[in-house]
């Protein structure tokens, strides 16, 4: 939650609660709670991050490996979804 806040929370916003950020909303960032972004694997987002996308800036430069994961982690706890590889918890 720390990293998101610091990095990703000016664009994407809460995503928990699916408001765009301050800069998010007046370039369009996606909501990460749509499907589209749900479907995506984990070593996508994981590019993303790494690299930046269309109009994402990359953070390859700035975010650790781990802290890639951790974002990652954090973005899929909020989508009620598990990282690729690991079990659902039981409800």
């Amino acid at each position: 939650a720390r990293i998101w806040s610091v990095n990703c929370y000016t664009c994407h916003g809460h995503i928990a609660g699916e408001q765009r950020g301050p800069v998010g909303e007046a370039m369009g960032a996606p909501s990460l709670q749509s499907d589209v972004y749900k479907q995506r694997t984990d070593g996508y987002i994981f590019g993303i991050i790494q690299n930046g996308g269309s109009d994402m800036p990359r953070y390859g430069y700035k975010l650790s490996e781990q802290e890639h994961w951790d974002v990652i982690n954090y973005v899929r706890f909020l989508q009620g979804r598990p990282l690729e590889g690991f079990p659902r918890p039981t409800e």
